[in-house]
């Protein structure tokens, strides 16, 4: 935090003095800051009183109210105080830059204060007069005081995050509100895109906060800042789809979010499974080929291959359509490892799945006599080994690309090589299984 010493100084202006409390320019001068503070709060308050005074005068005369010589002090006044707490606020600003201990509600207080000042001031400052012209005699001040506290909200939410969320969401906010200050209309655009990878952190930080308080109207309101950023995209997608589920109860809303995100990251695994888990829990088929199909027009790729492939193997049970999308993503990218993997086991459960609906019965039969029955049997063996001599280059594609998943191919590949006669191999991976039963 040491980079923000260079903006730590805050120097007092003197300009206009007329419009400000001369008896608390004295005491700032004398370095008495925080007991000016009272004094200019005073002399607002009289202003006020005043004002209303005044309008209450003309109103009973059925005249207008010129309120340009009470906006002429309360810009001065408000200035003058924006410089006090200015001054209140350095010395915590400067704990804070050499990471010594800092008085964190004194911090924020007097930041609060000289940023509201600030911008008071210029509203004031800035309110045409009875003859439409403005003013701005502290234009220039109010800017380069407010403009130095850009970066000082963020380090109040960071302050209060391990100890008050609340707090800590409340000022991530107040960093990402302030530069629609009307202080900075000119600027804007440009403070955006100076500071862009600062505000899409912010906005991290915030939806995090908001949506572990269950605030979930806030996660909507503040996540759109930081989705163009790879590298909190996919948590902020995750926020969005759940508090739009939460806000509304609408299924459709959540699905929304997620085909989004599947169709604008890059790295959109998490969220294709997601989109397929929903489906298959409802084991809606249709909803999910549409889902699939409208991802497939927008952007036909390996992954919406692979997810058209999901749909027809797990909730339809139709291994050779399967087969044929695992395969389409594989000519895209055929070291696709999901596509490599499920292309196996749509070859392994769909011989599963035959023998068990009896297409197979003399494998199941101990003893094979006569040279008739015997054939039967040596053509139903093959055709259902055909099944796992398909799966095999392909499991063992995805054991080359997956070595860490063991807990995924050694079981299929067991089963592959054991029905290939290959027992050598099939010993090895119940060596590997066993290891893995173990947690070794």
């Amino acid at each position: 935090m040491k980079k923000f010493l260079s903006l730590a100084v805050f120097a007092l202006c003197a300009s206009a003095a007329m419009a400000q409390s001369s008896k608390a320019a004295l005491m700032m001068q004398e370095g008495k800051f925080e007991a000016a503070i009272p004094v200019i709060e005073a002399e607002i308050q009289k202003v006020t009183a005043d004002a209303k005074a005044a309008s209450d005068k003309a109103a009973a005369k059925g005249k207008p109210f010129d309120a340009s010589k009470f906006n002429d002090k309360y810009a001065g006044l408000y200035n003058q105080g924006a410089q006090a707490w200015a001054q209140v606020f350095t010395p915590e600003l400067m704990h804070a830059a050499q990471s010594e201990p800092l008085d964190t509600a004194r911090f924020i207080n007097s930041l609060d204060k000289m940023v509201d000042y600030g911008n008071l001031s210029y509203q004031y400052d800035n309110t045409p007069n009875a003859k439409g012209k403005v003013k701005g005699k502290f234009n220039a001040d109010n800017y380069r005081l407010v403009s130095s506290c850009l970066d000082y909200y963020f380090y109040a939410g960071y302050f209060l995050s391990n100890t008050d969320k609340a707090g800590a969401a409340k000022y991530f906010q107040k960093h990402l509100d302030l530069p629609n200050s009307p202080i900075f209309a000119s600027k804007r655009d440009s403070i955006l895109n100076a500071k862009r990878d600062n505000y899409e952190q912010c906005s991290y930080y915030a939806c995090i906060l908001n949506y572990e308080l269950e605030r979930y109207d806030a996660v909507l309101k503040g996540v759109e800042a930081g989705l163009n950023n790879p590298e909190y995209a996919s948590d902020l997608y995750f926020m969005k789809a759940e508090s739009a589920l939460k806000t509304t109860g609408d299924s459709a809303a959540y699905i929304g979010v997620i085909k989004e995100a599947v169709n604008r990251l890059e790295d959109n695994s998490r969220f294709c499974e997601t989109l397929l888990g929903y489906y298959y829990q409802k084991m809606d088929a249709e909803g999910a080929h549409d889902a699939v199909d409208e991802l497939l027009v927008r952007n036909n790729c390996a992954m919406t291959n692979y997810m058209k492939g999901c749909v027809y193997m797990n909730i339809e049970r139709k291994f050779p359509e399967a087969r044929e999308y695992f395969l389409r993503a594989l000519q895209f990218d055929p070291n696709d490892s999901n596509s490599n993997g499920n292309m196996a086991f749509a070859f392994i459960n769909e011989a599963r799945e035959r023998r068990l609906n009896g297409e197979y019965p003399l494998l199941d039969r101990k003893n094979i006599t006569g040279d008739a029955l015997l054939a039967k049997y040596n053509a139903q063996l093959e055709e259902f080994r055909g099944f796992y001599r398909e799966a095999l280059p392909y499991m063992e594609k995805y054991r080359e690309l997956q070595p860490e998943k063991s807990k995924t191919w050694a079981p299929a590949l067991q089963q592959i090589y054991a029905n290939l006669g290959m027992q050598a191999e099939a010993d090895a991976m119940d060596e590997i299984m066993a290891n893995n039963a173990r947690g070794l």
